[in-house]
């Protein structure tokens, strides 16, 4: 009976050839795996033999194309991707900031200014736009490839609010530091003179005072990214624009007092190409992760007093006056 079935079916639709082919593919789940194809579903006219393989049918798993890649969250290529993608972006950001820092104080050192030593309006916004522009163009690069976190403290600041794995955030600190030195190291054989994109202490300021400037520098940077980029928003394709900004803000308040680093890396790669580490070069490590700390405490409290619930619950309701109760948005 499933034979005349069958060739009835092929008769009326005209060409039996061409059915059995196809039946076949679609009644043979191990060739579709081992063709990489996704298996057809019965032909309407063969009504005995779909009710017989119903069952098979519903049950029957797509192949997965990508099982022999061990695709994970933590698998290792993975993880060279994110590695990749963190040290060309890194790349790019340092090398563009460190090139706008050398013209702009060689520039200045070349000269004799009454001023020489105090901020000076154009050249903190030429450095500024330097690293804020830098900065933005590699978020948006390579933000689909790698956290884009650029630093090793937004990185651990990502750690905290369980944005990455302990072995990620292992991983692109070491590829921030390695990325930072490179860029710091061509952009040193590139320019003529001497190192000038190094971070000093300037204007009076005090050790202590310049750390705890870069702890809040860095966490309101670290903040932004967590809120614009970390939580699930519908803004978070264009989170490159509010961290740029926040870096260029923290440039023009802190250039003149302690060279803005707000970055462990940024400090360290031009400190190795100018091979000189002030005394005071822990602060560049101690208050951007203290402000890393402090950004993820900020997140953590919002967390605890579960905010986006209660934000909801905001934007569906609302007071009415008449009633003095809240009522449904409609």
């Amino acid at each position: 009976m499933g034979k005349e079935a069958h060739s009835i079916s092929s008769v009326d639709s005209g060409s039996g050839t061409d059915s059995e082919s196809r039946r076949s593919v679609s009644q043979n789940p191990q060739d579709c795996q081992e063709k990489n194809v996704v298996p057809k579903p019965p032909l309407p006219g063969d009504v005995e033999q779909q009710g017989q393989d119903q069952s098979q049918v519903s049950q029957r798993v797509l192949p997965d194309v990508h099982s022999r890649y061990d695709i994970g969250r933590n698998c290792w290529r993975n993880h060279f991707l994110a590695m990749y993608g963190e040290f060309c972006g890194t790349f790019i950001f340092l090398s563009t900031g460190y090139f706008t820092a050398q013209s702009a104080n060689h520039g200045w050192m070349m000269k004799e200014y009454d001023d020489k030593f105090d901020s000076h309006p154009a050249r903190i916004l030429m450095i500024a736009f330097g690293f804020s522009m830098g900065l933005m163009v590699s978020i948006f690069s390579f933000c689909d490839l790698c956290p884009c976190a650029f630093n090793p403290a937004v990185a651990f600041a990502l750690f905290l609010v369980r944005g990455m794995s302990f072995v990620r955030l292992v991983l692109i600190f070491i590829t921030n530091i390695v990325a930072a030195m490179a860029a710091a190291g061509l952009v040193s054989a590139m320019t003529p003179g001497k190192v000038a994109f190094d971070l000093t202490i300037g204007l009076g300021a005090s050790r202590t005072r310049a750390n705890f400037m870069e702890m809040f520098g860095t966490a309101y940077l670290c903040i932004v990214v967590i809120m614009c980029a970390r939580e699930p928003r519908r803004t978070n394709k264009w989170c490159a624009l509010p961290i740029g900004f926040v870096l260029f803000a923290m440039h023009i308040w802190m250039l003149a007092y302690d060279g803005c680093g707000i970055n462990p890396a940024r400090a360290l790669g031009s400190a190795v190409a100018k091979r000189y580490f002030p005394h005071y070069h822990w602060i560049y490590w101690i208050g951007p992760l203290s402000g890393s700390i402090f950004a993820a405490l900020l997140w953590w409290i919002l967390q605890w007093l579960d905010y986006t619930k209660y934000i909801e619950a905001e934007k569906t309701t609302f007071y009415n006056p008449e009633t003095g109760c809240t009522e449904p948005v409609e």
